[in-house]
């Protein structure tokens, strides 16, 4: 007899941009999609929670509560602040039933720190735009693309799922992603700037390529998406380590 999965998945952070776009997609998937936020009641997800600021010293505890309350069997954090506390108490989520897929702590503190993450992506060989250098920044030269990927721990170059989006930003107006497949250079670094930084789960990389075609990253962050929508190469990756790690 095969065993039925409950692919129940808590978003969190469903008031923003990425959020709604996670809770879009595994709602499309056939997931029951609870969205949480403290200040938002959206219509793009089954049911909806409100619940504390992040900054709150229970907002931890109100997710584990509502996963075990609600039978929770994964949690998808889409938001910057989220993402250490979060990792600081990730093992108590496998007990109350919800898989949750974040770098340990070390590592998302290193992600959150981008003199760091430029540090270490130089020390690894990648060209990494200075995070001080705010004028280089607000270029809009080149291209600028969003690679997202979800990789597993001890995976081989080429990710468990990696999808890329160019942006367009005219500086008044949502940034706009058009998907791109053609793109195995922006992979390959964006691959390499997470083996860089030990990121294993989702993540999402902006690289930059100037006029000469040379590649740079920009920055990093642990939200499976940001302008772009959540691709299904993503979100199948990260089916596949949620199945793998369901009880038998």
């Amino acid at each position: 007899m095969i065993k039925r999965l409950i692919k129940r998945v808590v978003v969190t952070g469903v008031g923003s941009p990425p959020g709604a776009a996670v809770a879009t997609a595994f709602k499309r998937h056939g997931w029951l999609v609870m969205g949480v936020d403290h200040a938002f009641h959206p219509t793009h997800v089954h049911q909806f929670y409100l619940v504390s600021p992040v900054h709150h010293p229970g907002w931890v505890d109100e997710l584990l509560l509502l996963v075990r309350r609600e039978r929770s069997t994964l949690v998808v954090p889409t938001r910057r602040e989220e993402f250490l506390p979060l990792a600081r108490r990730q093992w108590e989520f496998p007990r109350a039933g919800a898989s949750l897929y974040l770098p340990a702590p070390d590592t998302v503190e290193d992600v959150l720190d981008a003199r760091l993450v430029s540090h270490r992506l130089r020390r690894a060989g990648l060209v990494a735009e200075e995070p001080w250098n705010e004028r280089r920044r607000d270029d809009r030269t080149g291209r600028l693309f969003e690679a997202a990927l979800c990789r597993d721990v001890g995976a081989p170059q080429v990710a468990p799922g990696c999808a890329v989006f160019e942006l367009f930003d005219n500086g008044d107006a949502p940034v706009r992603a058009e998907r791109r497949k053609d793109e195995a250079e922006v992979e390959a670094v964006a691959v390499q700037a997470a083996e860089a930084l030990g990121v294993t789960g989702p993540a999402t990389v902006h690289i930059r390529r100037d006029a000469d075609g040379g590649l740079s990253v920009v920055e990093m962050t642990l939200s499976p998406c940001v302008h772009g929508p959540l691709a299904n190469e993503v979100l199948n990756a990260l089916e596949r380590l949620w199945e793998r790690d369901q009880p038998a």
